[in-house]
């Protein structure tokens, strides 16, 4: 790809492509940051049942438009655990906490990558825009 020339071409390539970029960047972090505390949440709430409800316990499910039903757990285990694209596995307590740590390591460092390549796109839109400032005659104190 050949680099842009006018001011007109480095504004578009600004604005329609490395802002974009970035919007992307910024949804997809957002996403796996949501999929990490979910993650996080989910081995708390093992970790609870494993320490506190090994004997089962009550709760209320949601069956559908906001109705709950009573639902008493008597054994805690096995536990079906969603591993991705809707595929479910059936684990131990032990199997699913050390999945859900492994998990949580994938994700967070997924979410370092994508961390890293939004602070590229950052500096490349700072970069061009103190061009375009000097390219139109303004001060670098005045970019800033």
């Amino acid at each position: 790809m050949s680099r842009p020339k006018s001011t007109e071409e480095i504004e578009y390539f600004l604005n329609d492509k490395l802002k974009v970029e970035l919007g992307n960047l910024e949804n997809a972090l957002n996403k796996s940051n949501e999929d990490v505390m979910e993650y996080i949440q989910l081995e708390k709430t093992i970790e609870f049942i494993k320490t506190n409800k090994s004997d089962g316990f009550k709760t209320q499910i949601d069956v559908g438009t906001n109705m709950f039903m009573e639902a008493s757990v008597d054994k805690i285990e096995p536990i079906l655990i969603n591993v991705g694209l809707n595929v479910y596995l059936e684990l131990s307590i032990e199997e699913a906490l050390k999945f859900l740590g492994q998990k949580i390591k994938i994700l967070n460092k997924e979410s370092e990558v994508i961390r890293e390549e939004s602070l590229k796109v950052r500096a490349e839109i700072k970069i061009l825009l103190m061009y375009l400032a000097e390219r139109k005659g303004f001060a670098p104190s005045e970019i800033v």
